[in-house]
C-alpha cells in the first residue's frame, strides 16, 4: 500500500533526500496505474456505445407478420419474430481490469523493492556505525594508539606529577579518563576545539584554492579573447572586451588594406597604370577593396568627417586618367601617391590601436599576459 501524501509531506521535513527517492521511483509505476485506470475508464465508455449502437440496430428490425393460406383464414395469424443481437463487452472489461491490476500490481512490488532496498541500506549503515564504535573504544583502550598517547601528553602537562604514576607510560585513554574524570573533558573539550579550527582552517584554504582557480580560469579567457595576433597591449594599460574587438577590426581592416596594396605594387611594377584590360579590371577590384576596408578603418571613430574625406582622395588609383603617366618630369605620380597613403594608413592604423590599449607587437619581445592598468579592466580583484 502506498504511503499516502500527508505522511510524505511530513517525512519530507526529515528526510527530503529520502521522499525525492521514493519520488522518482514510483513515479513512473503510479503513472502506469493512472494509464491503466483511465483505459478502463475507455472501456466502459466503448462497451456504453456498443451497447446504444446494438440496441438501435435492433430496434430497426420488426417481426414479420405471415399472411395465412386460403384455407385458414379467419385464424390467427403467423408472426416470425425478428432476429435481435446481443452485445457483449466482457472481452473489452476483462483486458481493461487485467491491465489495471497488473499495474496496481508492479505498483505494489516497486514500493516493496524500495523499501527493501532502503532497509538493507539502513542496517548497512547501522553495522558500520557499530563497527566504528568498536574501533573507537579498541583505540581508547589500546596504550599504544595516538589518541592514548595524546590523552598521556595531556594529563602530563596539566600535572607533571602524573608522569610518575607506575606504568604511566601504558595508559590507555580509557584509564586517563577514569584517573581524572574532570581533567579528561578539557582534554576532550580542547581537542574538539582543535579539530573544528583544523576544519575551518582547510574549508579557508579551500573556497581560497577555489577562488584562485576561477580567478586563473577567468583570467585565462580574458587572455584569450584580448589576444590579437600581431599587435600587443601597451605597458599600464588593460583593454576590455569591447577595446579588444575595436583593435581586431582596426586589425583587419589594416590587413585587407595592406594586401590590395601589395598586390596592386606589383601590377603597376609589371606594367604600370593601364586604362583598359585585364590588370586594369584587377587594379580597380583591389581599389574597391582598399576602399571598402578604408571605410570600416574609419567608421572605428578615430578620423573626423574631413579628415576621412582626405583619406581617401588619397588612395592611390593606377587604373585612372590622373595616374596615367609614370616617369613625366622624372616624377612617378603613383608611387608618391601610394607612399603617402602608405604613411597615413599606418599612422591612422597606429592610432587606432593606442586608443584601445594596444600597440604593434614586436616580434623580437618576449609575449607576456597583459599588465594591469587603467584603461577598463574586464576582472575584479
Amino acid at each position: 500500500m502506498t504511503i499516502s501524501k500527508e505522511a510524505l509531506d511530513e517525512l519530507e521535513k526529515s528526510r527530503p533526500d529520502l521522499v525525492a527517492q521514493y519520488r522518482a521511483k514510483m513515479d513512473p509505476a503510479a503513472s502506469n496505474v493512472t494509464t491503466a485506470q483511465d483505459m478502463q475508464d475507455y472501456g466502459s465508455i466503448a462497451n456504453g456505445i456498443g451497447k446504444t449502437l446494438t440496441d438501435y440496430g435492433n430496434a430497426k428490425n420488426s417481426d414479420v407478420v405471415l399472411h395465412n393460406r386460403m384455407d385458414k383464414l379467419g385464424a390467427a395469424p403467423t408472426v416470425q419474430a425478428a432476429h435481435k443481437n446481443v452485445y457483449d463487452g466482457s472481452a473489452i472489461t476483462q483486458a481493461t481490469d487485467r491491465n489495471l491490476t497488473r499495474a496496481k500490481e508492479s505498483q505494489t512490488q516497486t514500493e516493496a523493492a524500495f523499501w527493501t532496498e532502503e532497509k538493507l541500506k539502513d542496517r548497512g549503515q547501522a553495522l558500520q556505525d557499530s563497527a566504528k564504535v568498536r574501533a573507537d573504544q579498541a583505540k581508547r583502550e589500546d596504550p599504544n594508539s595516538a589518541e592514548s598517547k595524546a590523552a598521556r601528553e595531556f594529563l602530563k602537562m596539566q600535572v607533571p606529577s602524573a608522569a610518575k604514576v607506575p606504568n604511566f607510560d601504558n595508559l590507555s585513554e580509557a584509564q586517563v579518563e577514569k584517573i581524572s574524570p574532570a581533567l579528561f573533558q578539557s582534554y576532550k573539550l580542547q581537542s574538539e576545539e582543535r579539530r573544528h579550527g583544523q576544519t575551518m582552517a582547510s574549508n579557508r584554504n579551500a573556497r581560497a584554492d577555489a577562488k584562485a582557480a576561477a580567478k586563473a580560469d577567468k583570467q585565462e579567457i580574458y587572455d584569450a579573447e584580448t589576444r590579437i595576433d600581431g599587435a600587443e597591449v601597451k605597458e599600464g594599460f588593460r583593454p576590455t572586451k569591447d577595446d579588444a574587438k575595436k583593435a581586431k577590426s582596426a586589425k583587419s581592416a589594416y590587413d585587407k588594406i595592406s594586401a590590395s596594396l601589395d598586390e596592386m605594387d606589383t601590377l603597376y611594377e609589371q606594367s604600370g597604370t593601364n586604362l583598359v584590360g585585364d590588370d586594369a579590371a584587377r587594379m580597380e577590384s583591389l581599389r574597391t577593396n582598399i576602399l571598402m576596408a578604408q571605410k570600416e578603418l574609419d567608421g572605428l571613430g578615430v578620423l573626423s568627417g574631413q579628415d576621412e574625406r582626405l583619406t581617401m582622395d588619397q588612395i592611390p588609383d593606377p587604373s585612372s586618367w590622373g595616374e596615367n603617366i609614370k616617369g613625366v618630369f622624372g616624377q612617378d605620380r603613383y608611387k608618391a601617391k601610394a607612399d603617402q597613403y602608405r604613411t597615413n594608413l599606418n599612422n591612422q592604423y597606429d592610432a587606432t590601436l593606442g586608443a584601445t590599449g594596444y600597440g604593434r607587437s614586436d616580434p623580437k619581445k618576449k609575449k607576456t599576459a597583459p599588465a594591469g592598468g587603467t584603461h577598463g579592466a574586464d576582472l575584479p580583484d
